[in-house]
């Protein structure tokens, strides 16, 4: 499993790329980091709100609760300056464990 600071980057999708209206080929990606087992409350929502990113609580097919947080992708050192100052709010907050939400 990754760690709840684990930084990745996904594609819009699997291939990598979207078409646009003219045919050509774009590329969307987001910066994805702070990956988390269970629900977080809205705080966490709006702490990545401040920081211009989003908290996304997820369920699986499966039933598993996870979530992450999510920017726009714009390289170093603009995306680890977006994930740490994210994390260190939400480390003010109480962190991961304290901001879960109960029965995740």
């Amino acid at each position: 499993m990754m760690s709840e600071r684990h930084m990745s980057q996904r594609s819009a999708s699997p291939t990598g790329a979207a078409h646009n209206h003219s045919g050509g080929e774009m590329i969307m990606v987001e910066y994805f980091f702070g990956l988390h087992n269970g629900h977080l409350k809205a705080i966490a929502d709006k702490i990545a709100k401040k920081h211009g990113a989003e908290h996304v609580n997820f369920t699986e097919p499966n039933g598993r609760e996870r979530g992450w947080f999510a920017g726009p992708n714009r390289g170093e050192p603009f995306d680890s300056r977006l994930a740490h100052a994210v994390l260190a709010d939400i480390d003010l907050a109480g962190g991961i464990e304290q901001l879960r939400k109960k029965g995740s």
